[in-house]
């Protein structure tokens, strides 16, 4: 997929065409680039120059495999171009997409625990405001719930990120680090612009080491043969505004052989649920070309954990795909400390853009659901509680027994009521609440408190 200008080895707006391009090109394609940097001399002349010249955002598909091929086959390619000219069209106006989905730091995915979700689209289109943007969430695993799965994002300007927040509550248990999957529908007004998935994982997460590349190549390091060096990059970043490539704006270079690993070791000995993971997007010459995830383990050992979007038949990272996550087990790698990192060779395939990475995190989780109950068993041995319902929207029930006291604060650790309890059944109107996630507090007697996260829309 050749971008102009092609009478010189400079892409005009590259970081459009590398977020474009990386998802309309079909996975098995050489990828994309300028004319030069893709067959290897300059295709003066097309299209692509005239519109490039004028500021439009414009492709020149070079199709097949030589010169020519048979019209069958030529007919075939050109069939396989339909998808790329349709996903032209959206995002020349508006064209909103899912971007990223991050768990508040202090509502894990726990039973019986409310978890809020922040999910951030953005309105890949080039020209217009997208009106009306809503969203429905939802997850078939068994054990989640999505008590109000739609909400209103209002309108995104072009080219601009909005993010709002979503309520999950796990009602079963879970094990630690389990995969939840997740799809997210995008509307304008009543119309589907997309369906996407993604993943969440349960329990209380540690984290050990994490990368959002904000802050530059700080803690990696490069190794190469060549003079290209991995860095951050803005184009088309999952989480914040910066991402890690091997090229950071233009393509892998032909013959390359590089390294991007942590400049420090990394102990997990210590950890019982230890999982690394990451987004990653990826074009390189299918089955040619590839990227590898490794840890280098301090006795010089290099280890090649298997990833579950490993492609072709060089089981690796190959062809042209779209950001994807990453969940990795690191538990049977737990003997000696080690450095994360990832390897990109290019000896034979033509060259395109390489590999990305973003929100990169080694992590353990833990579910202490069981001891807890245990410990509030104990301390509350002669006390009951039920409230309900979750979520409330005018009145919230508590019945109880044992407890003379509750306290109600909001997210920000203001309190919001506060009052005695001489009722077995206590209702409460909260109609006046602002919608969210708020801590109910029961205290018993002895002022023990037994603490809940309640739900409010």
């Amino acid at each position: 997929m050749l971008c102009p200008n092609s009478f010189n080895d400079e892409i005009p707006n590259f970081e459009i065409y590398s977020e474009f391009a990386s998802e309309f090109s079909p996975e098995t394609y050489h990828g994309y680039g300028a004319a030069i940097q893709m067959i290897y001399y300059y295709a003066s002349g097309t299209t692509a120059d005239f519109l490039g010249e004028e500021g439009a955002i414009a492709y020149t598909p070079e199709v097949g495999e030589w010169f020519w091929e048979p019209g069958e086959v030529i007919c075939d390619r050109v069939q396989e171009m339909l998808f790329p000219m349709v996903y032209m069209s959206w995002v020349a106006g508006d064209y909103t997409c899912f971007n990223n989905a991050s768990l508040g730091a202090d509502f894990p995915l726990i039973k019986d625990e409310v978890s809020v979700l922040n999910i951030r689209l953005k309105n890949r289109g080039m020209s217009k405001l997208a009106e009306n943007v809503n969203a429905r969430l939802t997850s078939n695993h068994p054990s989640v719930s999505v008590p109000y799965n739609w909400r209103d994002f209002g309108d995104i300007p072009a080219r601009s990120y909005q993010s709002t927040e979503f309520f999950i509550q796990p009602i079963d248990s879970i094990g630690p680090g389990e995969k939840i999957p997740f799809q997210i529908e995008i509307y304008h007004g009543t119309s589907l612009i997309q369906t996407a998935t993604f993943d969440l994982y349960s329990g209380i997460k540690e984290i050990i080491f994490s990368e959002n590349a904000e802050n530059g190549t700080i803690n990696w390091e490069n190794w190469n043969n060549s003079l290209q060096d991995w860095d951050s990059t803005f184009v088309d970043a999952i989480d914040g505004f910066h991402c890690m490539a091997d090229s950071r704006y233009g393509n892998v270079n032909a013959q390359e052989q590089g390294q991007f690993k942590t400049t420090e070791y990394i102990d997990i000995a210590d950890y019982e649920n230890p999982y690394l993971s990451f987004c990653a997007k990826w074009s390189l010459d299918y089955n040619e070309a590839y990227a590898k995830l490794f840890l280098e383990m301090e006795d010089g050992d290099f280890i090649y954990p298997n990833c579950e979007n490993y492609e072709g038949g060089i089981n690796a990272f190959t062809g042209t795909v779209h950001w994807v996550q990453e969940h990795i087990d690191l538990s049977d790698y737990q003997d000696q400390p080690f450095k994360i990192g990832f390897e990109i060779n290019n000896e034979q395939g033509i060259t395109s853009d390489g590999f990305f990475f973003d929100q990169l995190e080694l992590a353990n989780y833990s579910i202490p659901i069981d001891s807890m109950i245990v410990s509030v068993e104990e301390i509350f041995e002669n006390t009951t509680v039920q409230v309900w319902p979750q979520p409330a929207k005018d009145i919230l029930n508590i019945m109880q027994e044992g407890f003379t006291k509750m306290e109600i604060y909001n997210a920000n650790g203001q309190l919001m009521m506060n009052e005695s309890l001489n009722k077995q059944n206590k209702q409460i109107n909260v109609a006046s609440f602002a919608e969210g996630v708020y801590l109910l507090n029961l205290i018993d007697q002895n002022q023990n408190v037994r603490s809940m996260k309640i739900l409010i829309q």
